[in-house]
């Protein structure tokens, strides 16, 4: 046997002495200790005994290149006496002497290292699945800036499908515009050591679209920087709808307000228009017809009428009143509507307007049409305020639904479509996208709700219509409202005069109770002027007072709902007591407590709401006389 040198045998590291066959020849004790066995029981053995999955083809090529290079390293696997299994490298030196070559093989048992790098990777790989599970989106980026990490969260986060589309990019690239200076800052500074504290930005996701995400980043070893993001752009939603809700709350209790101070002015407001119109009504039967006065005193009278109307529909807006729907015909509504418009409108505004008679009539409130063409017209004249004036193109026609330029979504069928058109600056996409909005406006504090085409939409909808919208900056606006088109034997009869009802052929008397001296005043002229004798009081005990002393002094009674002391209700049910048979009309401005039905259940012929023209006046008085 080869004498083993001794310095391999005190090795840390099994030495093997083989020969060209690959027999051992030689070995040291740690090479016993290690495989355990004897060195009687290991020397002559071949390698392949102890070295697992080492072939004939792979121990011939080791050997063939021992030949070339002298040396070789390789990973084995060895095997113990006791069939246990353990990884070592091995190297192995060829020793060329007299007689045939020896190999010295060293090997080192590596069970520890493998067991490190076993951890190491399964650590990794745990770490790994942490970050993405993580909700948070984790990314690190390198000394250039660029990222050299993401998970998934981060991927989502700015609207990548894979992470590989973040790895290897800018990570300024994904930041909003308006911070990158300020987080190209943070960056350096975590680049050099410090961390960032958390702070919230702007992102810019893939598709250009931006986010919001809080971030915080810390430097790690070698030169990188961890960053965390996490997502808030849901908080940020939360917290704009929460601020629309908000709004939307405020503006509901400034309606509720409305509709607070609505019911408490309507009886007084309405008492000052019943004042106007019953003297202007007055007024008008006495002057001749076709008088430059008496056309005044008409006016006066219709926009009486009007103010009336209005009344009543902020009360139906303040679900104090339901709204009153009649058959309406558009065109003739829209042309007498005009005349307010073109008062109301500046000199060098041109209001050009094509209205067909034969468009037909819709079912609606007439004060909810007013309405539209009021709030439209007002909106075409401020657009063109800046300009210096322009055009309003009014028309109503009829068209039919399904047709080119009918909104979406609109029913088959008649309607009777009301433009209007102006030559103003226009609203660009973003204005025009939001112009139904409730509350939203363009103009400067003071000088528009924001409820102008909200209110337009919600009454063409809520009559089952619809509104179209087409503008373009510095080209004008069109607005159509679309409105079902009532058949023509539903439509609204061509208005005629009515006639004043006579009273003077039985020269029926009537008692008249109005606390309210002008209202009272003008009760009286109108009564007067339908033939009939009145007597007047200004509370309900003096009234009921002369009536109790002579029940067949009087025919009709006309009294006032809101009276100091007794009410008119009050009042009716006295009356009755004493005369059942007695025709009781009730007439208010506003009263929440009393409507149609409560005053025909205590007895009333009919409650008549203020103000009244003559002609109302004439019709209920002569129902009332006649038992209906």
């Amino acid at each position: 046997m080869t004498p083993f040198p001794e310095i391999l045998g005190h090795a840390p590291d099994a030495v093997f002495l083989l020969d060209a066959a690959a027999f051992v020849v030689d070995l040291n004790e740690e090479a016993c200790r290690t495989l355990g066995y004897s060195r009687e029981e290991l020397s002559g053995k071949h390698v392949r005994e102890f070295v697992e999955g080492l072939e004939a083809d792979a121990l011939a090529r080791m050997q063939e290149l021992l030949k070339q290079q002298r040396f070789a390293t390789f990973r084995a696997v060895h095997r113990r006496k006791d069939g246990t299994v353990f990884p070592v490298e091995t190297r192995l030196v060829l020793v060329r002497r007299d007689g045939p070559p020896l190999v010295v093989a060293f090997a080192r048992d590596v069970s520890d290292q493998e067991a490190a790098r076993r951890a190491l990777r399964e650590s990794e790989e745990r770490y790994r699945q942490l970050v993405e599970l993580l909700p948070d989106g984790v990314l690190t980026y390198a000394a250039d800036g660029r990222i050299a990490f993401a998970n998934a969260a981060a991927a989502r986060i700015v609207g990548a499908a894979r992470t590989d589309d973040l790895v290897g990019t800018p990570a300024l690239e994904r930041i909003h515009p308006e911070s990158r200076d300020a987080v190209r800052v943070r960056m350096a500074r975590a680049l050099r050591g410090s961390p960032a504290p958390l702070m919230e930005h702007r992102l810019i996701r893939l598709d250009g679209t931006a986010t919001f995400a809080e971030v915080t980043s810390a430097p790690l070893d070698g030169g990188s920087v961890l960053v965390v993001l996490r997502d808030v752009s849901e908080r940020h939603r939360a917290g704009a709808e929460r601020a629309a809700l908000e709004e939307r709350l405020r503006q509901a209790e400034k309606i509720e307000a409305l509709g607070t101070l609505a019911g408490g002015v309507a009886h007084d407001f309405n008492n000052v228009l019943a004042a106007i119109m019953g003297h202007a009504e007055a007024l008008s039967g006495e002057l001749p017809p076709g008088s430059i006065g008496r056309e005044d005193a008409e006016q006066i009278a219709a926009a009486a009428r009007r103010a009336k109307g209005i009344v009543q529909q902020i009360l139906a807006f303040a679900r104090r009143r339901p709204p009153e729907t009649a058959a309406v015909d558009v065109a003739r509504a829209v042309r007498e509507e005009l005349t307010l418009v073109r008062a109301a409108t500046a000199a060098n505004v041109e209001i050009r307007a094509r209205t067909d008679v034969d468009a037909g009539a819709v079912r609606a409130d007439p004060t909810q049409l007013h309405q539209v063409l009021l709030n439209l017209c007002a909106n075409a004249r401020d657009a063109m305020a800046t300009r210096g004036g322009g055009v309003i193109d009014v028309v109503v026609e009829r068209v039919e639904a399904p047709s080119t330029g009918a909104p979406a979504g609109l029913a088959p069928g008649s309607y009777v479509r009301l433009v209007v058109g102006d030559t103003g600056q226009g609203m660009d996409a973003a204005t025009r996208a939001r112009a139904v909005e409730p509350y939203f406006t363009t103009k400067p504090v003071g000088a528009g709700s924001g409820l102008g085409l909200s209110v337009v939409h919600g009454i063409a909808t809520g009559l089952g219509g619809a509104v179209s919208l087409e503008s373009a900056q510095g080209s004008g606006t069109r607005v159509e409202v679309w409105l079902p088109r009532l058949g023509d034997a539903d439509a609204a009869p061509r208005p005629s005069p009515r006639p004043v009802t006579p009273g003077a052929a039985h020269r029926a008397r009537v008692l008249l109770v109005d606390d309210d001296p002008p209202v009272a005043r003008a009760m009286r002229r109108m009564l007067e002027t339908l033939g009939y004798e009145v007597a007047t009081h200004g509370d309900a005990e003096s009234a009921f007072d002369r009536f109790r002393a002579d029940p067949a002094a009087f025919d009709v009674v006309l009294t006032d709902q809101t009276l100091p002391g007794m009410g008119g209700d009050e009042l009716t049910v006295a009356l009755l007591a004493v005369r059942p048979s007695l025709p009781v009309l009730i007439c208010t401005g506003y009263s929440p407590r009393l409507d149609e039905a409560e005053a025909r259940l205590i007895g009333a012929r009919a409650l008549l709401s203020k103000p009244i023209d003559v002609h109302q006046l004439g019709e209920a008085v002569a129902a009332a006389l006649a038992g209906r």
